[in-house]
């Protein structure tokens, strides 16, 4: 015989039917037969037919089992002629997990999860746990030593069916959960489920440290807050000075493994609360461990301020205000200060002001008060405010009398100063003292007449340094002030 046929290696998707030709020479006629890896295949399924007028064979639904060589034979009583074909059916991954689906492990255990799947062609695995990006088969172990608390590996089990185990060493209480299991090949994917049940102690998920102290003041209840993971739920013991203490108020709640204790801090004479070194510890059936240690200190109002007068101007005074430093006192964040006339107005009492200011990190600064009458007394009240509240008021009596003004000095007015005492209404008592200094001083005759100057004609006119005149009278001072600048032009 002789095969005209030559064998060939056929791909086809599970379900979708095969097909494979036979056809052959021979004198006599050749018997045709088909077999599947020496098996013929009517001794192995009625899904294999064979053609009889062309001996074709024809797989219908082929599935993974169907995965082999058929040969074709021809046979007569000269001799014999084969062909073969190879089979692959292309089969999506099929998956289970082989070791308990769900798993209840203590922590720090040593425990593996086996995911077995069968597929043509050969399937890989990736595990999905929880906040961690998807883990396949490790390349980085030495030996059977891997260099990960978490990792996976892939073996063959059998022909066309491998595992893959993934490695807990150990496992960690933030392994509880789900996870699944991803057999993959190039024609499609499962996916399997699994749950891991880790039994721990205590965990601390809170963040305090015990360096950062707790501030509580009177009147301003302190929260304390303990958050702890255990399975099971953990209870939750406080501590005020190492003696075991009933918080002023109680808050917990849980979610999944999860507790939150939360102690309020009120007055010091309310069962036993206040300043102290406070606790929480924690404890479940697996073990037990100290969660946080709190330092409350108490802190305080500002102290007393110490202000004082540093200007007064027509309806404006400025003070000056410090305020001391004290221990465990907040730095003051501004001053407040109200102020009022001093009296009463026919028993009515005078309104109260008030004015605020900033202060810097020394606790110094400035206060205006405003709108205030001149020459009057004023009760002033000066406290400032911290976080905590305000502080006591310090209480004074100021004045706002203007202070005597400034006169600016120049040459021209210091040789007037010279020349000529100050007045204060006294012509005579002017005249005999400008008369008894004739070294320093000459009379002159009028440019023009003393009406012309807009004084009385018993004035007098001095020719000061410079060349000005300057002209005296019984007017009041200031008025000669004034005709001093309109009549002289002190230019030397």
């Amino acid at each position: 015989p002789k095969m005209s046929m030559t064998g060939a290696t056929l791909k086809v998707a599970a379900g979708v039917k095969a097909y494979m030709q036979c056809k052959a020479t021979g004198d006599p006629a050749p018997t045709i037969t088909w077999d599947k890896d020496g098996t013929p295949v009517h001794l192995l399924s009625s899904r294999y037919s064979v053609n009889k007028d062309n001996w074709a064979l024809r797989v219908f639904t082929p599935q993974i089992d169907d995965v082999g060589n058929y040969t074709c034979t021809a046979t007569n009583r000269l001799g014999v002629d084969k062909t073969t074909y190879t089979l692959l059916v292309m089969v999506q991954p099929e998956s289970q997990i082989v070791s308990p689906s769900n798993l209840t492990v203590m922590e720090l255990t040593n425990q593996q999860l086996v995911c077995r799947s069968r597929g043509v062609p050969r399937p890989f695995f990736e595990w999905l746990i929880k906040n961690n990006p998807p883990i396949r088969a490790d390349t980085t172990t030495q030996g059977n030593v891997s260099l990960k608390r978490l990792y996976s590996i892939e073996r063959e089990v059998d022909e066309h069916v491998y595992e893959s185990v993934l490695y807990f060493q150990p496992v960690n209480y933030k392994d509880f959960g789900n996870f699944a299991c991803v057999a993959y090949n190039d024609i499609g994917h499962s996916r399997v489920r699994a749950s891991l049940d880790v039994l721990f102690s205590p965990k601390v998920l809170s963040d305090h440290s015990s360096l950062q102290p707790v501030v509580w003041w009177e009147g301003h209840p302190t929260n304390l807050s303990c958050v702890v993971a255990g399975n099971d739920v953990p209870e939750i013991t406080w501590f005020r000075n190492r003696k075991r203490f009933t918080c002023n108020k109680l808050e917990e709640w849980e979610e999944a493994s999860q507790i939150t204790s939360s102690c309020i801090v009120s007055h010091p004479l309310i069962l036993d609360g206040g300043p102290g070194v406070y606790s929480c510890r924690a404890k479940n059936r697996y073990g037990k461990t100290p969660v946080h240690e709190f330092h409350v200190r108490e802190n305080f109002p500002p102290a007393a301020v110490e202000f004082s007068t540093v200007s007064v101007k027509p309806d404006e005074v400025v003070l000056a205000v410090k305020i001391p430093k004290k221990r465990d006192t907040p730095p003051a964040t501004y001053v407040l200060a109200s102020y009022k006339l001093a009296g009463d107005v026919g028993g009515v009492p005078n309104p109260e002001y008030e004015r605020m200011g900033d202060v810097d990190k020394q606790g110094e600064g400035t206060v205006k008060l405003v709108g205030v009458r001149e020459n009057s007394e004023y009760v002033v009240k000066v406290r400032a405010r911290n976080s905590v509240g305000f502080g006591p008021e310090t209480v004074s009596v100021i004045n706002t009398a203007l202070p005597p003004a400034a006169t600016e000095t120049t040459p021209w007015m210091s040789t007037i100063s010279t020349v000529m005492p100050i007045y204060d209404n006294s012509y005579d008592e002017d005249v005999n003292q400008l008369t008894n200094r004739r070294d320093d001083v000459r009379q002159l005759e009028f440019e023009e007449s003393p009406e012309a100057l807009g004084v009385r004609s018993s004035a007098y006119c001095l020719r000061i340094y410079g060349g000005c005149w300057f002209c005296p009278t019984n007017f009041m001072f200031f008025i000669s002030w004034i005709l001093l600048v309109l009549r002289c032009h002190c230019v030397s």
